[in-house]
């Protein structure tokens, strides 16, 4: 099947998104199906169908300029003929005038369109950006959105709903690129001192400020077992979190690294013995956990703390710690005892590995949307 995969990423290459919607994208070349994308290179935006590339238009400098971009090309693709789409899967960027003309335009072609939702609810999430030009976009959105049931098959959401606007949505989860994700081998056994990496894009959801205060409450208590965190990435609340530490007095047992990838990540991996998961879902009002942070983790073989409700794993598999929702600070003695009952079991990291490869490999999921919305395959 000819699909149009349209995904606004904007993003260094290994970043958590920009990772997400290419292993999407693969995942539907390797169910067979012919994929095409659109690609941004020297402020040009190109159609992309296997080895062969259309120039489709100029880029206008920044976030609404590329978003212009995007949205212009979906819309002339389908008018000029370009890519003979039969389903688009499109990542939702806004609901805007230019979005319901490229909805419009390919609902015309007759082709399936399905548009997914990263986030759901989103409202609370687009309210953490004050970028006077970005709430006069999500202002309009919030007037278009009541059209997407005209143009618009289906949502695709992680959420629990199962109709969205008016519109009928499919469920998934976040998946992960198992080829593209390296796994070792770690070993639990008791030691004095424990070490947690946390890897993000620091937003304010990453909700990070909760180790911190954990940390220093657990130290008042001059514990026996020392807990060292490694935070990696880098983003807005960065400097707000370094801040804290040190005015916690923490800052000698939380280590900033910033951006890492490739081989300097997989050591900061191979020092850690428990990954922390997304901590503030609560700020943008999202209880049900279905991060790629954590999908990532089941894949390197490392076990895991998260918080918020999975329907696909919990505490009871026996590699992941839930911890409350909510503002209150890691109790960190919790963690250490889950990091002793991790020594007690045999093959941990090869079973998260089992687990990310039996639930979580896109083509599962991207299959599934597929089959969803193209019931009769054509």
């Amino acid at each position: 099947m000819d699909i149009l995969f349209c995904a606004y990423a904007r993003g260094s290459a290994g970043d958590g998104v920009t990772k997400k919607v290419s292993a999407q994208a693969l995942a539907l070349e390797l169910l067979g199906h012919r994929v095409a994308y659109f690609s941004v290179q020297d402020a040009v935006l190109y159609l992309v169908v296997g080895r062969e590339k259309t120039r489709l238009l100029d880029v206008k400098e920044g976030m609404f300029g590329e978003y212009l971009a995007i949205e212009n090309g979906l819309r002339m693709v389908a008018e000029q003929e370009l890519f003979p789409a039969r389903l688009c899967y499109i990542r939702r960027i806004f609901c805007t005038p230019w979005h319901l003309a490229a909805l419009r335009a390919w609902k015309q072609k007759g082709a399936v369109c399905v548009e997914e939702l990263p986030t759901y609810p989103y409202d609370a999430e687009i309210k953490t950006n004050k970028s006077l030009a970005f709430q006069a976009v999500a202002w309009l959105e919030r007037r278009c959105r009541g059209q997407y049931k005209k143009y618009l098959d289906y949502f695709v959401t992680t959420s629990e709903d199962t109709e969205i606007f008016g519109v009928p949505a499919i469920h998934i989860e976040n998946g992960v690129d198992l080829a593209a994700v390296p796994y070792a081998e770690h070993s639990f056994v008791k030691k004095d001192a424990i070490r947690l990496i946390a890897v993000s894009t620091m937003a304010p959801w990453h909700g990070y400020e909760r180790l911190i205060e954990g940390l220093a409450a657990y130290e008042a208590g001059a514990p026996e077992v020392q807990i060292y965190i490694d935070i990696v990435g880098d983003g807005a609340c960065r400097a707000q979190w370094e801040k804290l530490a040190k005015k916690r007095k923490v800052n000698d047992r939380v280590v900033f690294h910033g951006r890492q990838s490739g081989p300097a990540l997989d050591a900061l991996f191979a020092g850690a013995d428990i990954a922390v998961s997304t901590l503030g879902l609560y700020k943008i009002g999202l209880s049900h956990a279905s991060e790629l942070k954590s999908r990532e983790y089941m894949a390197r073989g490392i076990p895991f703390v998260y918080m918020g409700r999975s329907s696909m794993f919990s505490p009871e598999d026996g590699f992941c710690m839930q911890l409350p929702d909510g503002p209150q600070a890691v109790n960190m003695a919790g963690i250490v005892t889950f990091y002793q009952e991790l020594t007690a079991q045999k093959n941990v990291s090869r079973r998260l590995r089992w687990f990310a490869e039996k639930y979580f490999r896109w083509e599962i999921w991207m299959d599934k949307v597929v089959k969803a919305a193209m019931p009769d395959g054509k």
